[in-house]
């Protein structure tokens, strides 16, 4: 049945075990063209494409903190007032490294891989883009930053 699978299919199954008359959704989609991307969940299946697509976003921008980014985890503070802090950097620092990546996805494009996805996310578009310049023309970083401040300002 998938194997006939165009751009994306949808489906239901019920199975015998470990529950009798618990039914599943399928969702599998194609990605370009030989590989099938599938999703099994409880919910109806058209749902769950774009759950996932708002899933995987969320799980990026996590994996760019955490572990291609900046790295809460090696600190080892255990005293809450401390985490407070370092979360409100963290926030902070990955706002300013969002707003750099779209002044910098402005001015030129970001390289895609060979399977059309993004050779970097935005955030770390951002992050390496702060890091060089921040060396060099720290005025430069800056100025994404004082974008983000002003907004705040009319906000408030």
């Amino acid at each position: 049945m998938l194997r006939s699978c165009s751009k994306r299919r949808l489906f239901s199954a019920a199975f015998a075990t470990p529950a009798p008359g618990v039914s599943f959704n399928f969702a599998a989609k194609c990605i370009k063209g030989k590989d099938l991307l599938i999703f099994v969940a409880n919910r109806p299946a058209h749902d769950t494409l774009m759950r996932y697509k708002t899933r995987w976003a969320i799980e990026s921008l996590f994996g760019d903190i955490k572990t291609r980014g900046l790295n809460p985890e090696g600190t080892r503070l255990t005293d809450s007032k401390k985490l407070e802090v370092l979360f409100a950097l963290v926030a902070l620092a990955t706002g300013w490294a969002s707003a750099t990546a779209s002044a910098v996805v402005c001015t030129a494009k970001i390289k895609r891989k060979g399977h059309g996805y993004k050779a970097k996310s935005l955030f770390r578009t951002g992050f390496d883009y702060l890091r060089r310049v921040l060396r060099t023309q720290p005025g430069d970083a800056i100025k994404p930053w004082c974008k983000i401040n002003s907004r705040m300002r009319r906000v408030v």
